[in-house]
């Protein structure tokens, strides 16, 4: 499989820059797309990060003097095979410190020592799933549902401590206590240190002595719990779909915003209607008398009963329409059709009399209507003798 690679555009264009503007503006104009599309300012949008990496690429090329100068002579030929640092990583905060990305790159690089810095970042909430299940009336219509979520609470016990009444938390034995680990790496440009979070108690700097845990939580500091969430379930939705619910999933870490809530359908199947989208499928039956003759009969629909015509010599496998008839599209004012199939039922036994009329009208009826629509099957049948 070919695959294409996308076009890369001007780093002018990219910042919104002149080619003759100065560092001071650069640094203005990328800390301003910085701030619109960091992953950081939108954690909910797939684009931004893609946005932001360019916008940091083309920053990393206008302000290092030597990599413009190639730049400006010959474009991004000039620079293949550059590898290009990935910001996107970085807290925004930590970005643009004295320790992020104008602290690093505009630094005198001669014997001083720098850190890039990773705090704890606000998180997003995990998404809950939740099992509906609907019947075929209510999928119809739409409805209305209280529906019992999990979540989590505070523990009433410790009041979120995490310890039993008595004992207290202990500094970390991984950070001692200062919720970062620091790596301190020696290169020609002097001392770097790396500071990160501290993976046993994920910056708090605290952890919970064994055996101290509190008995309700478990050192936890919160206890699941439901609370009642009303859903709205449009009219019209199928088994399988979803709807989601912005804002009420487990909540955020750190100040993070929480999750959504998906509610899966399950629609039972009617015994008689069948779904191919928002179309109704019926198959009705009818006599044979009926199919012969013509007549009208009154078929079910979601909406209610409905006439419709049956014309004489009406054969099985005839499709009437109604439309409109079929199920609502969600979330529209728009319907589906309904399609009935007709069945001609024939009796399976026949008493003397029932039959002695019908050979009497057999008699009356000229039998070419049998193959009216088979003339070729005709012809083959009658070279054949």
């Amino acid at each position: 499989m070919k695959v294409l690679s996308k076009k890369k555009r001007d780093y002018y264009d990219v910042l919104g820059v002149s080619k003759d503007s100065d560092i001071k503006t650069i640094k203005k104009a990328f800390r301003k797309l910085a701030r619109k599309y960091h992953p950081d300012m939108k954690p909910d949008d797939p684009n931004a990060e893609e946005k932001f990496k360019e916008a940091a690429e083309a920053f990393e090329v206008l302000s290092d003097k030597d990599k413009r100068v190639t730049y400006d002579r010959f474009g991004h030929a000039g620079l293949s095979g550059t590898q290009f640092r990935d910001f996107s990583g970085m807290g925004f905060e930590d970005l643009f410190s004295g320790f992020g990305i104008f602290g690093d790159l505009f630094s005198a690089f001669g014997g001083g020592s720098r850190a890039r810095t990773s705090w704890p970042r606000a998180q997003r909430g995990q998404d809950v799933r939740l099992n509906l299940e609907l019947s075929f009336e209510e999928a119809m219509r739409g409805l209305k549902k209280k529906i019992r979520v999990p979540n989590w609470a505070q523990c009433p016990t410790c009041h979120g401590a995490r310890v039993k009444q008595g004992e207290s938390m202990k500094n970390c034995k991984t950070c001692q206590g200062t919720g970062e680990i620091r790596h301190i790496q020696r290169s020609a440009f002097g001392q770097i240190v790396n500071i990160s979070t501290c993976p046993q108690c994920h910056g708090e700097g605290k952890s919970v002595p064994r055996g101290a845990e509190c008995e309700v939580c478990g050192g936890l500091g919160k206890v699941k719990q439901f609370r009642s969430v009303s859903a709205e379930i449009p009219a019209g939705v199928d088994d399988g779909m979803r709807v989601v619910i912005q804002g009420e999933g487990r909540p955020g870490e750190l100040g993070g915003p929480p999750g959504d809530l998906f509610i899966v359908l399950s629609v039972e199947p009617h015994p008689f209607f069948r779904r191919n989208g928002a179309d109704i499928l019926l198959e009705y039956p009818i006599g044979f008398i009926d199919a012969i003759l013509g007549t009208k009969v009154e078929v079910p629909t979601i909406d209610g009963k409905e006439t419709i015509i049956i014309k004489p010599g009406t054969e099985s496998g005839k499709i009437i329409t109604l439309r409109n008839k079929g199920a609502p599209y969600p979330n529209s004012s728009h319907k589906g059709d309904m399609h009935i199939g007709i069945v001609v039922k024939f009796p399976s036994k026949l008493t003397k009399s029932s039959k002695k009329l019908l050979k009497e009208l057999e008699k009356t009826i000229d039998k070419k209507y049998v193959f009216e629509d088979s003339e070729e099957l005709v012809k083959s049948l009658s070279s054949s003798k």
